[in-house]
């Protein structure tokens, strides 16, 4: 048993554990659009109410936005370094670290580390984001999470941001080689079952930009809008 036991925590920690840097996808920089007004932090509070000790609340949950620094290599974005020390110090801002606070309880709440970066793909912005790995550090065995990174379309007017969710999920999943692969050539524009449930996941990240420029257009591909207020 405690071989199979140290069979299966190698394999878990073979998917779960990057190597030097954050396993995030090496976007083409032209893609990026990054905004410094986006850097602080969110606030969404339902219409729903919910009871608390017997009082009525609103659920509010926050999104904190930090500014980082990532080195670009043949037009392309590099992943954020593990070692602190060996990140640009210098230079434009191009990604973000994000943090986001959900009620877990009524008296608890949850507080989520992911990177992203905005990416603008035919005059249309996402939000494209992964748990990091402090992230999945602190989820590992007991709650395993992989570094799937995935997009939600949003918005900003001034201190008002509008994010809307798929209804079919994209994602990017590094090291994928898929046993039932389609056959060669794929098509330029993937197709994807929108009315079925499920996730899509690619190990290509130009293919994943080619799905939000076919699918970002379409307003039935997406969720009813949320919207959070800058606080601070």
């Amino acid at each position: 048993m405690r071989t199979l036991a140290t069979l299966v925590l190698a394999i878990l920690c073979a998917v779960i554990l990057p190597g030097c840097n954050e396993p995030e996808p090496k976007y083409r920089a032209d893609l990026l659009a990054f905004d410094a007004e986006l850097v602080g932090t969110w606030r969404h509070e339902s219409t729903d109410r919910v009871v608390v000790d017997g009082k009525p609340q609103r659920e509010v949950i926050d999104l904190k936005l930090e500014a980082r620094r990532l080195n670009i290599n043949g037009g392309r974005i590099e992943p954020e370094l593990l070692d602190e020390a060996k990140r640009p110090k210098s230079g434009p801002f191009n990604a973000y670290t994000g943090t986001l606070v959900l009620p877990a309880s009524e008296t608890a709440s949850e507080t989520i580390e992911f990177k992203g970066f905005l990416i603008e793909v035919n005059g249309i912005k996402f939000l494209v984001f992964q748990p990091s790995t402090k992230q999945m550090g602190i989820g590992h065995l007991g709650g395993v999470v992989l570094p799937i990174h995935q997009a939600i379309k949003i918005s900003r007017n001034g201190d008002e941001l509008t994010f809307r969710g798929p209804r079919t999920r994209i994602a990017w999943l590094p090291d994928v080689q898929w046993l039932d692969a389609p056959p060669e050539p794929l098509p330029e524009e993937p197709e994807l079952k929108t009315d079925a449930p499920g996730i899509h996941i690619t190990g290509d990240i130009d293919r994943f930009v080619a799905a939000l420029k076919k699918y970002g257009p379409r307003e039935d591909f997406w969720e009813k809008p949320t919207v959070m207020k800058k606080i601070k």
